[in-house]
């Protein structure tokens, strides 16, 4: 089972509306991606595949959003990217990015 994120209507600390919105659809966007190429592959061998090819899910989270829409082949014209491109699913910012 994928981990679940906080309500969208909940703040992020620290985080503009807009910003906050724009990781909250890209959340969302990511999730569905990572639930969909999860039932691509066998049952009981889900997590394995995927990890094979991606990272955990937990790794593949805690990279930069827009590292994370190019490997799982997401349209990053669906957000607002470059405000969301350098922080993580979390809301954290990464430095180098």
């Amino acid at each position: 089972m994928l981990p679940r994120y906080p309500p969208e209507k909940q703040l992020l600390t620290g985080l503009n509306s807009e910003v906050e919105t724009e990781l909250n659809k890209a959340r969302t966007l990511i999730d569905d991606s990572i639930k969909q190429i999860m039932r691509s592959f066998p049952e009981g061998k889900r997590n394995r595949l995927f990890g094979f090819r991606f990272g955990s899910v937990d790794a593949v989270k805690g990279m930069g959003i827009k590292a994370v829409f190019k490997i799982l082949g997401i349209d990053d014209n669906l957000v607002k990217i470059k405000l969301i491109a350098g922080m993580d699913c979390y809301g954290n910012n990464l430095k180098g990015s």
